[in-house]
């Protein structure tokens, strides 16, 4: 997350593959959204700066790692005044928008390419807009909250889980769904899983309702 002159932007992603290759990934995407973020005034321009960092980085291997080289990403900006989000999503799991006790999945309107893959289609990705209103919550997260199971081998579902959902804060919003998803794992977490939450203040700063699921 980084504070830019076009308003609060985040990042959250996940590298194809594990090793040394996977670590260098994640540090040219990392460097490229911290330089880029601060200078592309679109979110379009700054996918494509993340694309062209990680091309460069995978013209530099050999064999099937130069070909299949490619980071899922959602790249999120908040604007001034902050009464609404832009989300570009490139293969990744669609971000949860929390209203009032409401969970809405923000599929993007127009499917892309993962990040690194620009040789196979010139498509930055569409930028999609969403109200932001107060009281709001964004949650960004990996695939490790969606391919978490419960013991009869059921994915969880954090839509209908986190139903009902009142964010009080990020990091409340954040403890909640840890909580959860322990509960339906019974503990049996398999996966990692990066959780990123955004909280648009109530007016008052008075929390927007109750506490979460506790199913």
């Amino acid at each position: 997350m980084q504070d830019t002159p076009y308003g609060v932007r985040c990042l959250i992603g996940d590298v194809r593959g594990k090793g040394m290759g996977a670590v260098e990934a994640v540090t040219v995407v990392v460097g490229a959204f911290r330089e880029a973020a601060q200078h592309e005034p679109t979110l379009t321009g700054l996918a494509e700066r993340i694309d062209r960092s990680l091309l460069r980085e995978s013209a530099l291997r050999d064999g099937i790692d130069q070909v299949e080289d490619f980071t899922t990403a959602v790249l999120a900006e908040i604007p001034l005044p902050g009464d609404r989000v832009r989300l570009i999503n490139r293969g990744h799991p669609a971000p949860l928008l929390f209203v009032e006790g409401t969970v809405r999945t923000l599929e993007p309107a127009r499917p892309a390419l993962p990040l690194g893959l620009a040789m196979l289609a010139a498509d930055p990705g569409r930028t999609d807009t969403v109200a932001f209103p107060p009281g709001a919550s964004l949650l960004l997260y990996t695939d490790g909250l969606t391919e978490a199971w419960d013991p009869s081998g059921t994915f969880y579902d954090p839509a209908d889980r986190l139903t009902g959902q009142y964010s009080r804060s990020p990091d409340a919003l954040l403890a909640a769904v840890v909580a959860d998803v322990r509960r339906y794992t019974r503990g049996q977490v398999t996966d990692d899983m990066a959780l990123l939450a955004l909280t648009r203040l109530m007016p008052t700063g008075r929390a927007p309702g109750p506490t979460g699921p506790g199913r």
